[in-house]
């Protein structure tokens, strides 16, 4: 039995040392962007639909997008936070696409207080995406695409900014 409460203890001991999140820079792009994505639990990197939204996901995913295609969304949040994005993908040959995409997480205004818990004013926090992408298809089945992101957080008085590079292959 005292085996068992110390294996249990260690356990727990561990689990609470992992339980630390908000580690990473940049969370909001791992809100779904569409019903569509959200659907499928949030992340859909291997579905082939004429979906301009599913590029947030994967860029190879641009390859099916029809002509000359325009989307904008609109996700209302927790606690009046809102998401904004908007998408145009047009086609570049026989087997390429292009894209231009964007999103805004505005996560309204909040109350800021000090050290000991006295309102010190208001302030407003967002995150923002700008992102450019091309897809091209190798073959029927193979599918390419790359993507480069524009990042800017402004949360109060701090502010970072970005930029990442997306890469995908859908077979």
């Amino acid at each position: 039995m005292k085996r068992y409460a110390i294996a249990l203890m260690a356990i727990c001991l561990v689990s609470l040392s992992y339980a630390q999140t908000g580690t990473t820079a940049y969370e909001f792009l791992n809100i779904p962007t569409s019903a569509h994505s959200a659907a499928v639990g949030g992340l859909a990197v291997s579905m082939i639909e004429d979906d301009i939204t599913l590029l947030f996901d994967n860029p190879a995913l641009l390859s099916n997008v029809s002509h000359n295609t325009l989307n904008f969304d609109f996700l209302s949040y927790m606690s009046g936070s809102n998401k904004l994005s908007a998408a145009f993908a047009r086609q570049w040959g026989q087997r390429g696409n292009w894209a231009v995409a964007g999103q805004v997480l505005n996560y309204g205004e909040m109350t800021q207080t000090d050290e000991n818990f006295n309102e010190t004013g208001k302030f407003s926090a967002n995150d923002i995406n700008i992102q450019g992408g091309y897809t091209y298809m190798f073959t029927d089945n193979l599918t390419g695409g790359v993507q480069a992101k524009a990042l800017i957080s402004n949360y109060g008085d701090y502010s970072s900014i970005g930029i990442a590079v997306d890469l995908g292959l859908n077979y």
